[in-house]
């Protein structure tokens, strides 16, 4: 049946127009769709949806912001230094000035004390006046000289100047004395006497000049310390309010990113978990909610009852309508299936709630509490392919569809959600073959269980010889430079009689036992072996090898991984594990403990199918994953509904945020490389570079297309 779980090959039915490719998944619900779902009212029929990320248009204004604070800030940080530099210049000079002063005011007195000195000797001859006037005047030419080192030009001069003067005074002072000692007529002492104080008076002059000038100095330079003082201060204040404006201002800017990425994921998975044509819950929503139904209803006697529905005929609507009248076929049934199922009481009651979904293409799904016994299932799934199967008004025209349903009931909750999904999967197949409308399923008639083991039995020995396993490669492009990064190993069963077998036909069965372990060894050693070789021929090609859900239940693969890597002597990080995005794994403590072992070994984690299963925010950043991969139904469904670019968009956007390299997978035309460029993805994958192929015919590929290995990613 196509696109149900625990399938096999697609069957001939086909999905709708837009919806075909990959519509489980692909589509996203605004928050007024997905509350109509909730309260079983239709969504609105158009099935358009906004973007589900809008385009942040503030942050260039911020960053202006940002930018302009800082610019002040540092303006004013260089003003303070300035202002501070200046201040602490003017304090200095204002120290020497006031120093001067005080030698010119100590000059100024000995100068008194030499006048005062030369009238006493006048009156009263003595030795000891000798003596005091020398000693004034050794002080007057030391103070001079004292100037001139701690002043400027001027100073020297002064001293010059003084120095000069003062000889001449000297030699006065002598002649006078001489005059006084000699008894000498007092006129001509006192003509002496006045050429000394002319001197002396000249002498005295210059130097109060000097102070004055000094002091005057000292008076501007503190005037000026404590202006510029006073700015330096007021310009640290206003520097550090604006700091602390800066410090806010970033603080809301990070909280408004932090709330921006946590907006987007939590779209994100709005995106993942609804489909955007019809409004419902997608697969993986639906598998999610059913297995919550059955852990409740464990250890009670609660039934519940699982209904599969499949539109027959579709393809013809689609060939001959178009896709759009296929697509709003698909719309109608999806109000058809929320007003039946909302407008039963009886299938609400209890602690279970019924649900409508779509599983993808032409598919559907209800959960219903079952409260009546047997009887109520049949009777249920009779009137849905009743309601369903009624003329579908197009314009003017109507027209029909066949419907197919297969119905599984769960007692108790003992059952798991994959058997009993498989189970309803048999009874929509016996519906669609014996066309009888509904068909609950049977465990005497439906179980397939001989060819099955017959499958497990060859493919054991398969794994045991170890030559029919091989493995085909797909390189990852670089979408910038074209160059080829890595490539991913695909297992191929190379059956002694089927052929060639593609993983869907072998994979799922050896996952339902313990063989996948087994497996999962043989494939490590095959890829690791092939990297050993192609690193002897020069070629640096990381390998990527998907890992299982019942592998990561294995506590010894982090051991296994260990022992292969140092077997074929290849560094831990060419090998990448990819794990499909499954709330089994991401829900489960032991394989996230698995996984941080192995991460913390050296391998690369990388996560496949991102937006096809269950991945919170917050299971992302504890465990440090290095590459994501989009789901190629996503891609493929670029350029035909609006929600795949958006959901692309949204996916690429939180994957650089949280720092991985992001590869689309699923790339088939140039569009899509043009598309996802623009987008800003890393890497592709797809049809459009190479199909899987065998190792040797790779690097064919690589010689013929002049494609040369980069960097492990």
């Amino acid at each position: 049946m196509s696109g149900r779980l625990g399938s096999g090959p697609p069957k001939t039915r086909r999905r709708s127009g837009a919806a075909a490719a990959g519509a489980p998944y692909r589509g996203a619900m605004t928050r007024g769709a997905r509350s109509s779902v909730v309260g079983l009212v239709p969504a609105p029929r158009n099935g358009r949806r906004k973007p589900a990320i809008d385009t942040v248009r503030a942050a260039p204004v911020e960053g202006g912001i940002t930018r302009s604070l800082l610019v002040f800030l540092g303006l004013l940080m260089v003003f303070s230094l300035f202002s501070v530099a200046v201040a602490r210049d003017a304090a200095n000079r204002a120290s020497r000035s006031l120093a001067l002063s005080d030698v010119y005011r100590e000059a100024s007195l000995d100068l008194y004390e030499s006048e005062t000195t030369i009238k006493s000797y006048q009156v009263q001859p003595a030795q000891r006046l000798r003596k005091e006037l020398t000693r004034a005047g050794q002080e007057i030419l030391t103070a001079v000289r004292r100037g001139a080192e701690l002043g400027d030009r001027d100073n020297s001069n002064l001293a010059t100047k003084v120095q000069a003067e003062f000889t001449q005074y000297q030699a006065a002072v002598e002649k006078m004395f001489d005059a006084v000692d000699r008894g000498k007529q007092p006129q001509e002492v006192a003509t002496l006497a006045a050429q000394v104080n002319t001197y002396l008076s000249l002498i005295k002059g210059m130097v109060r000049e000097a102070d004055l000038r000094e002091a005057e100095s000292t008076r501007q330079a503190l005037d000026r310390s404590r202006t510029l003082s006073t700015w330096a201060l007021v310009g640290a204040v206003i520097a550090d309010l604006t700091a602390f404006l800066l410090i806010i201002f970033l603080g809301l800017q990070v909280i408004r990113h932090n709330r921006r990425v946590l907006d987007e994921a939590h779209r994100i998975e709005q995106l993942s978990r609804y489909d955007s044509l019809t409004g419902l819950p997608n697969r993986s929503t639906f598998t999610e909610s059913l297995g919550n139904t059955l852990q409740s209803a464990r250890g009670s006697t609660r039934a519940l009852m699982v209904l599969l529905v499949d539109l027959d005929r579709f393809r013809e609507i689609n060939e001959v309508l178009g896709t759009a009248a296929g697509d709003e076929v698909l719309r109608q049934a999806a109000l058809r299936l929320t007003n039946l199922v909302g407008g039963r009481r009886e299938e609400r009651a209890g602690q279970g709630r019924a649900m409508t979904a779509r599983l993808g293409g032409n598919e559907f799904a209800v959960l219903l509490p079952v409260v009546r016994g047997p009887l109520s299932v049949i009777e249920a799934a009779n009137r849905v392919t009743e309601e369903l199967q009624r003329p579908y008004q197009l314009g003017e025209a109507a027209v029909s569809v066949w419907v197919s349903a297969g119905a599984a009931v769960a007692i108790g909750g003992q059952h798991e959600v994959d058997d009993l999904l498989r189970q309803a999967d048999m009874a929509l197949d016996e519906a669609k073959t014996t066309k009888v409308g509904a068909v609950v399923f049977d465990p005497v008639r439906h179980v397939r269980g001989q060819s099955r083991l017959m499958l497990l039995t060859e493919l054991r020995r398969a794994v045991d010889n170890g030559n029919e396993i091989v493995l085909y490669y797909q390189p990852k492009i670089d979408l910038l430079s074209g160059e080829i990064r890595g490539v991913e190993a695909l297992a191929r069963w190379h059956h002694p009689t089927r052929g060639m077998m593609p993983p869907s036909e072998f994979i799922p069965a050896a996952e339902g036992s313990g063989l996948i372990l087994t497996l999962t060894t043989l494939l490590l050693d095959l890829a690791l072996a092939q990297v050993r070789d192609w690193l002897d021929q020069g070629l640096h090609l990381p390998v990527a090898v998907n890992i299982s859900t019942r592998s990561l239940a294995d506590k010894k693969l982090p051991e296994r991984v260990t022992q292969a890597l140092l077997k074929y002597e290849v560094p831990a990080e060419m090998l990448r594990l990819e794990v499909t995005e499954s709330i089994e794994i991401l829900d489960s403590v032991r394989a996230m403990e698995i996984l941080q072992r192995l991460r913390e070994i050296g391998v690369r984690l990388a996560i496949d199918d991102f937006g096809t299963g269950y991945s919170s925010l917050s299971t992302l950043q504890t465990l440090t994953f290095d590459e994501l991969k989009i789901d190629k139904s996503f891609v493929l469904g670029m350029g035909v509904e609006e929600g795949n670019s958006a959901l692309v968009q949204a996916s690429i956007d939180l994957g650089h945020t949280l720092g991985l390299t992001v590869v689309a997978e699923g790339v088939e035309t140039s569009d899509h490389v043009w598309e996802l460029r623009r987008m800003g993805c890393d890497m592709g994958q797809g049809y459009l570079f190479a199909r899987p192929m065998p190792a040797a015919d790779l690097q064919g590929w690589m010689f013929q297309n002049h494609m040369y290995s980069g960097s492990s990613t």
